[in-house]
């Protein structure tokens, strides 16, 4: 199964994507696409955060990227 997706995807397959797939489409799924996540996005960027960031640095440059988003 590892050589045939290699072939058809130019070599570039991992033995362990392989058996992902191969494990999906045994239990039905005929899509190799990601399936659609409900959780928080990965950005809450709004432009008073935008704003807020340069007056929370100049407080402190040492602070980390959790220290920012806590202060906004």
């Amino acid at each position: 199964m590892l050589k045939i997706f290699q072939k058809a995807y130019g070599g570039v397959i991992k033995q362990s994507q392989t058996l992902m797939w191969y494990k999906r489409f045994r239990e039905g799924q005929e899509s190799v696409n990601n399936d659609d996540r409900s959780r928080c996005p990965s950005t809450s960027q709004t432009d008073n955060s935008v704003q807020k960031v340069p007056q929370v640095l100049d407080k402190d440059k040492r602070f980390s990227g959790w220290m920012i988003a806590e202060e906004c």
